[in-house]
Parts: C-alpha cells; structure tokens; sequence
C-alpha cells in the first residue's frame, strides 16, 4: 500500500467519523423537543381520551333466550351453552306533540265577553215631562233595565250631561237640584269607563219655593 492509498482512507474514515458525530448531535438536539412536545401535550391528551371513555354509554349486555322445564320462552343475560343469542333491534322512540304551548297562547290572550246590548234601558222616574216640587231640591232617579248588568258593567246617570251618582238598587237620590228644565240620560259602561248604550233623555221640571218672593219658582 503506498502513502497516498493510507492517507486516501485516513481521509475518508476521517470523514465518516465526522458524519456520525454530525448525526449524534443532531440527534441529541432533535430528541428534547420531542420530549418536551410529548410531555406537554400527552398528559392532556390522555385525560381528553379518558373523559370521552367515561362519558361514553356501557355496551348493553347480551340477552339470550332459553326454555325452562314447563317449555316457556325465558329471556335473560345470563347465556348457557344452550341458550341462543338474541339481538335485540334499537327502540324507537316516541315524542308526542307540545300541545301545551299552543294552550299557553290560548291563556296568555285576554278574554273579553262580547257586548249583548240591553233591550230595554230607561229612565222611569221622574216621568217625562213631570213637574216636581220640592224647596230643598231633591229629585229620586229611578232606571230600568232589561236584562241585568252583565259582568263588568254599571250604570252611569247624566244630570245635564254631567255624572251623577252612583245607582244603588235602581235608584239614586239627588240633593239640592236646582229649579228648573232638566235631562236626564243613562248610561252603561265597561269596567274600564267606556260607554256601551245610552238610553233616550227624559226631562223634568223642578218647582222650589222662591225665598226673595216667598213663591214657588216656574
């Protein structure tokens, strides 16, 4: 072998030499970082898969079928050698419909009684076109109607167009009238103060004695 053959493969074991130490370290710098990914990710990684493990339904256990000693049919999930295995089909389910939120919307909107008008609403008393005397001015109202009051109604007496009142039993007393032409109207209205019908006006004249002439005013 001559010196340029020995230093030709000095050279190239040389080389190799150099490649390998390059892989080792290589190698010894890839490996932490594996390490470091594997341990950051693996411990999170394995509860993830034990939680979706317990959370996960248990397989439902075998049913077999059998005969007893009287020749029934028994099922059950204790399987012998001479029991045959039964599949058993998934159940369906069933959802009846919601009915209640339809009953819901039903409660929820206000229920108003429809209006039946009142076939007779009137003032009988004072009479039309009656006069009256009574110094102290007081006029007994008297109103009749046909059928009752619904539910929710009342009745409203118009003395010249203002409000007087209330009705008790048909009736109402006024004080201190004054002397006069007067009309009178009444009214039924809702419980919310809407008027629903009106009867036809009725008026009435009041005579009181004059205290200035000592007679009875026209």
């Amino acid at each position: 072998m001559t010196t340029s053959q020995v230093s030709s493969e000095t050279a190239e074991s040389a080389g190799k030499t150099g490649q390998t130490a390059g892989m080792q370290c290589r190698l010894t710098i890839t490996l932490p970082i594996a390490l470091i990914a594997l341990i950051a990710c693996g411990p999170a990684t394995i509860t993830h898969a034990a939680e979706e493990e317990a959370a996960a339904p248990p397989p439902p256990p075998d049913i077999c079928r059998s005969r007893d000693s009287s020749g029934n049919i028994v099922f059950s999930d204790q399987c012998g050698d001479r029991r045959e295995e039964v599949e058993l089909r998934e159940a369906t389910m069933f959802t009846p419909p919601d009915t209640r939120s339809k009953s819901a919307r039903i409660a929820e909107v206000p229920h108003t009684p429809k209006f039946i008008p009142y076939w007779r609403l009137a003032i009988t008393g004072p009479e039309a076109g009656e006069n009256l005397r009574d110094n102290a001015g007081n006029v007994h109202i008297s109103v009749r109607i046909e059928p009752g009051l619904q539910l929710g109604h009342r009745v409203q007496v118009l003395l010249d167009g203002k409000p007087v009142g209330p009705l008790s039993g048909g009736g109402i007393q006024l004080e201190k009238v004054d002397r006069g032409e007067h009309e009178l109207r009444a009214v039924i209205v809702d419980a919310g103060g809407q008027s629903l019908q009106e009867s036809a006006p009725s008026s009435f004249m009041l005579h009181r004695v004059s205290k200035l002439h000592g007679k009875a005013g026209r």
